[in-house]
């Protein structure tokens, strides 16, 4: 399992993001003046956006390969944290959600290739144990951190939260780039 380094990262990235969002994201929007119904309609945006793009997503990362999906999603993923302190009035919450969840669409798929395909035959339930133990880990430090900085000011965790992604995304991209860039479609 040599290559799983790639998933657990990506999911520990994509992972602290949700534990975050779990943790701020209702005491957010109200605190900019958004209602508990923009708070619910933000999450069913994020679902139904979800629901509709994965399978897009994934047919397109089956053609492409993971590489441009992975650094994208987690891309997206930093700017709508950076944007979301600065967006107003709040019902352009629900635009930017629906941006980050087509983003996340095609962010999962991409790690779920990467899983398949850079890990032997007979491992493949270990690997897929050890990335989602990684994404487990990076909601729990998430909601902990974030807990901690919303304390201090609502929008930090937001900043926090883009810098810890971004790093992952440089490990990622300096200790596989090369791997996952290598990783074309099998078949057209």
């Amino acid at each position: 399992m040599a290559q799983s380094r790639e998933p657990v990262l990506v999911n520990l990235a994509g992972y602290f993001g949700g534990g975050l969002y779990e943790t701020i994201w209702g005491l957010f929007v109200l605190d900019r003046g958004g209602s508990v119904v923009l708070v619910g309609a933000s999450f069913a945006v994020f679902g139904l956006t979800t629901i509709v793009f994965s399978p897009i997503g994934g047919r397109i990362v089956d053609r492409r390969g993971p590489f441009p999906f992975i650094v994208g999603g987690l891309l997206v993923m930093i700017v709508t944290m950076l944007i979301y302190p600065f967006a107003s009035p709040p019902i352009v919450f629900l635009p930017l959600v629906a941006i980050e969840a087509i983003g996340f669409s095609f962010l999962a798929p991409a790690t779920f290739i990467v899983i398949g395909r850079g890990t032997p035959a007979g491992r493949t339930s270990t690997a897929q144990g050890l990335v989602g133990s990684a994404g487990t880990l990076g909601t729990i430090v998430a909601a902990l951190a974030t807990g901690v900085l919303a304390a201090i000011d609502l929008n930090a965790p937001f900043f926090v939260g883009a810098g810890t992604i971004a790093i992952l995304l440089l490990l990622v991209l300096v200790m596989s780039g090369r791997l996952l860039r290598s990783m074309r479609a099998i078949s057209a």
